[in-house]
């Protein structure tokens, strides 16, 4: 019985995984590296690409086996594996090789750049290192298209540029010139490391917001308390003027995300720095710094803060400046689609929601258009007090990312709630208990907040309905509400409750 390439080949040989993934361009470069004399002298691994090519895309057909491919390169002999595998080894190092070429022609320019200068220093073509260096430093010391590499491109062309002065055996002739260079390297290696650092630290922190992480029992965050970073800032200013804004960004930026911005100070000189520097950065970090502006807007609305305005005003920001995505031509995130409609519904922006949902429901992946389509308009249709039809829109979603789905729970249980279905919603409640017992995937601080509301949401329950509580009074309960600092819809269970001893029956 034939062996698909399937079965054997997508298994056992790199080679066909690898090429598997080539694009019809991919394909077609690949070809022409495989046929240069300069990558490939092996005539065999030649003719494997010229029949491999006819079973693109898939290579899943079943007459594509290791014997029928031998076959075709040996004219019938027969079959050895180990020589097969020798030539399907030799193409997957190859189609390897070909990706590093390719990935350093479309990825690292600079990369490129400082190896031929590296050649010229090496070859002693004074006049040519003299014109590329220039000629790069044009480019790369311009503050302009900041972000990480910026500082490590220039930390390297300082680096090539003392090597070369000491290499020619200038240093002793110029010291000057050499203690410039030495200072430069040091001023862009310090930044490159401040502002990684500060990056990371954040990064640690919001990560590990869902899983109870203390982010400062880490080298990362203990190094910047070491340096005692706001001394070190005047510093900046100090050796580095050019260079302050930006990394007083970072710094701001880690002192709101480290808990210490009580009085807002941080966030406003944050928000003052990025938004009037903001076009010295790339792409790419410009979505990062208008994140830093909502990262922190959500951590203060987390430590009972009402940033909530604030956060809308730096969505606005996002969407007329296109940074609501890392790149352009990505999809909206859906937690973020997500995040947008719930802040903007807080403050009451009904018309503003609606236009928001027109304009960008069609920038989400496809696959998720319904489903956020639905959830938006329950969202919607809760807050403007029209239940039955949240009801009816939110029982269509069904999402499977954790964070949305326990967003979809609590706005049904809170519908259920407002529209008097008491014994619907012990029904929910059960049925999420039963899904919760067998979620091992949701980070155990999400489980835990709502865990947390279903408790209160019980309790509020059995008031409404006349139920016994026990010895907790009303009173009691309304502080531990308050306390709590783990759960979900606090304010909505305040309500709920303020509603009940005032007499404010809803059904």
């Amino acid at each position: 019985m034939a062996i698909s390439v399937y079965n054997l080949l997508m298994i056992k040989s790199k080679a066909i995984e690898i090429l598997r993934t080539f694009d019809d361009v991919e394909f077609r470069e690949f070809g022409k590296f495989v046929n240069s004399p300069y990558f490939n002298e092996n005539s065999k691994l030649k003719e494997t690409y010229a029949i491999l090519r006819k079973y693109r895309p898939g290579f899943a057909q079943k007459s594509l086996t290791k014997e029928n491919l031998y076959s075709k390169l040996f004219n019938g002999k027969k079959y050895n594996d180990s020589t097969m595998r020798k030539i399907l080894s030799g193409l997957s190092k190859l189609a390897s090789e070909y990706m590093i070429h390719s990935g350093l022609d479309r990825k690292n320019t600079f990369q490129k750049n400082l190896i031929l200068l590296w050649g010229f220093d090496e070859k002693n073509l004074d006049n040519h290192f003299g014109k590329h260096l220039t000629s790069l430093d044009g480019v790369y010391k311009m503050i302009r298209n900041i972000e990480d590499d910026y500082f490590k491109c220039n930390f390297e062309l300082e680096v090539a540029r003392l090597n070369f002065a000491l290499g020619r055996g200038k240093g002793g002739f110029e010291p000057e010139n050499v203690l410039k260079n030495l200072t430069r390297c040091s001023t862009y290696i310090i930044c490159y490391c401040l502002i990684t650092t500060f990056k990371l630290n954040q990064d640690i922190l919001v990560t590990g917001v869902s899983y109870d992480f203390d982010h400062k029992k880490t080298i990362a965050y203990e190094f910047i308390e070491s340096l005692q970073p706001e001394g070190f800032l005047s510093k900046v200013r100090e050796y580095a003027p050019e260079f302050y804004p930006v990394i007083a960004i970072y710094y701001n930026r880690f002192m709101i995300a480290s808990g210490k911005d009580e009085s807002g100070e941080y966030y406003r000189e944050l928000k003052k720095l990025i938004l009037s520097n903001i076009e010295h950065f790339s792409r790419f970090e410009k979505y990062n710094l208008m994140l830093f502006l909502e990262n922190s807007c959500d951590e203060k609305i987390l430590t009972g803060k009402d940033f909530r305005k604030e956060l809308h005003h730096i969505h606005k920001e996002m969407l007329s400046k296109g940074l609501y995505t890392s790149e352009d031509k990505d999809y909206f995130p859906l937690i973020r689609f997500r995040k947008v409609i719930r802040n903007a519904l807080s403050i009451n922006e009904f018309s503003w929601t609606e236009k928001f949902m027109e304009n960008y429901l069609e920038k989400l992946p496809v696959n998720y258009r319904r489903e956020m389509y639905c959830y938006s308009k329950a969202m919607l249709q809760f807050k403007s007090g029209d239940f039955e039809r949240a009801l009816e829109n939110i029982s269509k979603v069904k999402f499977e990312v954790y964070s949305m789905k326990y967003d979809v729970w609590l706005v049904k249980l809170c519908t259920e709630f407002e529209l008097g279905y008491f014994e619907q919603a012990l029904y929910s409640i059960d049925s999420y208990k039963h899904l919760l017992k067998n979620d091992n995937t949701s980070p155990v601080r999400m489980k835990e907040r709502f865990i947390n509301f279903i408790t209160y949401y019980l309790k509020i329950l059995k008031l409404k309905t006349g139920e016994k509580m026990g010895s907790i009074d009303n009173e009691i309960l309304k502080n531990e509400i308050e306390a709590a600092k783990v759960l979900w819809e606090k304010d909505w269970l305040l309500e709920k409750l303020k509603e009940h001893l005032s007499g404010n029956k809803l059904n």
